[in-house]
């Protein structure tokens, strides 16, 4: 069951982004001090007014989702950040998570389901690392497309099955180049 996002959960959530990063499933060098700092406090920020800049410095929206195993639950479980251009149909699955007691029992599953029916025929892309292999295979089961790997670190592009054929082609030339 997905809720909005509330402050008091941001210690947990960076918790699990920096565990993330331990294993691979983030950027690595979250777990580096002054990244960590840069990167939380950008995170932080964006939470709270539901704005992240990109690298290039253009602001991107920013939607958070708490993912709670059941009605009765009184904390989350897993989390869910999705970011995009205002006016864009098409939104990037940015990072998503779940708490270490609840993962390989569905729940991860159901939080990726849930949070991209939220999006409706927009276009959803997704990032992620090599490491991501859960990640990697839930968005595949839910019918996402390999468009291609980044050569430099590796990362795993996906979009959603509902990408128009030109798009993807673009998509997949970027790729070869």
């Amino acid at each position: 069951m997905l809720k909005p996002y509330h402050p008091d959960h941001f210690p947990w959530m960076k918790s699990l982004i920096i565990e993330g990063a331990g294993t691979g499933v983030y950027d690595r060098s979250l777990r580096l001090p002054n990244a960590e700092i840069a990167f939380f406090r950008g995170l932080q920020i964006g939470l709270r007014t539901g704005h992240v800049h990109g690298p290039d410095g253009r602001s991107e929206l920013l939607h958070a989702h708490l993912f709670y195993a059941n009605e009765n639950s009184k904390k989350p479980c897993g989390f869910a950040l999705f970011k995009g251009e205002e006016q864009s149909q098409m939104v990037e699955f940015w990072m998503a998570s779940i708490s270490p007691g609840y993962r390989r029992r569905g729940f991860g599953f159901q939080l990726f389901k849930e949070a991209l029916n939220l999006y409706g025929n927009r276009i959803i892309i997704a990032r992620c690392n090599k490491g991501s292999d859960v990640a990697i295979r839930m968005l595949a089961n839910l019918r996402f497309i390999h468009v291609g790997t980044g050569n430099s670190e590796g990362t795993v592009f996906l979009t959603s099955p509902n990408t128009p054929q030109k798009l993807f082609d673009e998509m997949k030339r970027l790729f070869a180049a």
